[in-house]
């Protein structure tokens, strides 16, 4: 009988584990506080490491437009969550509502990116996330213990006047 409880309660361990849990791996190396200002001398600040509620902290920056000749063409933001000592997530990513000036903004993002990737893992960054942010594809690479993710996410907005179709580029570090 000890047995079953006890192979009972294994199970329902693990099934919770394996289905309502997530574990997030802590990015080593960096301090959160660096990591809010990675991106200070490119004018993507952040207001700094917070605490959001009980024991997840983070920063993230105000949505920066990349591109001032039309509104609302590129936004880049920049964001870092944790636990209020450690980083699990960096996340940079672009919205780009503008067609005719794709390849303008992705190159700002391959250098945000490259810049981010290079900080975080002390390595170069490979060439195939650059690719994979250059042709708008998905991709998810493993750097020594950090893996990092490209997400093409596409999105419609409409208004009273207008629907504008655009996408978002991502690129995330855990």
């Amino acid at each position: 009988m000890k047995t079953r409880t006890f192979l009972l309660i294994l199970c329902i361990v693990v099934y919770n584990s394996m289905f309502f849990s997530k574990a997030y791996a802590e990015i080593k190396g960096v301090k959160p506080s660096e990591a809010c200002d990675l991106f200070i001398d490119s004018g993507l600040s952040t207001s700094g490491w917070k605490i959001y509620y009980d024991y997840v902290c983070g920063c993230s920056s105000e949505h920066e437009q990349s591109i001032s000749e039309a509104p609302l063409m590129g936004i880049l933001s920049y964001s870092v969550e944790g636990t209020c000592k450690s980083i699990r997530r960096l996340k940079l990513s672009f919205d780009i509502e503008c067609s005719h000036c794709d390849d303008k903004l992705i190159a700002e993002l391959q250098d945000a990116a490259r810049v981010l990737i290079e900080a975080i893992t002390e390595k170069l960054a490979p060439t195939k996330i650059l690719t994979a942010i250059a042709e708008k594809k998905n991709l998810s690479i493993k750097i020594g213990e950090t893996i990092v993710t490209v997400k093409r996410t596409d999105w419609t907005k409409t208004t009273d006047k207008e629907t504008v179709d655009g996408y978002q580029i991502a690129v995330t570090i855990e």
